[in-house]
């Protein structure tokens, strides 16, 4: 089959429309995919070599502030850990002017690490300001409690009078002397 000069250049137009097309579908597009993903890999690798240098910088402070969290642990066996945190309750009502009506204290184990954990459940009355410098002792006091839910109910018309009903916990660390 002859061509003539004008077929000529369109047939060689059209295979290099085609050949620029499958270069650009074959070879280009995957190329700069992967630059694309390997530069995304590079970035979060980055940031997690950022994250564990900081952490490798701060290993004696977060050593030391794992052992002040051991040495501030309840004590080994549950009525000795029962017994430690009923003193502290009993402190902080003391301290704050808090009225305990009761504390029922309950043991359980955490699903995921299997970590002895005391619940226990307050109720108390007293004012406002009872309730928060209780609340605040409990927070900072060394034992590690977590509030895990807490219930403000008025007694009175006024707000003067309040029922607090507090649900805290805290884990019983034992062997955990490896950092």
């Amino acid at each position: 089959m002859a061509f003539n000069k004008r077929e000529r250049s369109l047939l060689i137009i059209v295979m290099l429309c085609i050949g620029i097309l499958a270069g650009d579908r074959l070879i280009l597009t995957p190329l700069w995919n992967a630059w694309s993903e390997r530069a995304e890999r590079i970035s979060a690798l980055e940031e997690q070599l950022t994250e564990d240098r900081s952490l490798a910088q701060r290993k004696d402070s977060l050593a030391a502030t794992w052992q002040d969290m051991l040495d501030a642990d309840l004590p080994d066996g549950t009525s000795a850990a029962e017994d430690a945190v009923l003193k502290a309750v009993s402190n902080w009502s003391r301290e704050s002017r808090l009225a305990v009506d009761s504390l029922r204290p309950s043991w359980s184990t955490q699903d995921k690490v299997e970590l002895p954990r005391l619940d226990c459940r307050l109720s108390a009355d007293g004012g406002m300001s009872a309730i928060a410098k209780f609340v605040y002792a409990l927070e900072q006091d060394p034992l590690g409690i977590r509030v895990e839910k807490i219930e403000l109910t008025s007694l009175d018309g006024a707000g003067q009078n309040i029922s607090l009903d507090l649900h805290f916990s805290c884990l019983m660390l034992e062997g955990g002397n490896e950092l």
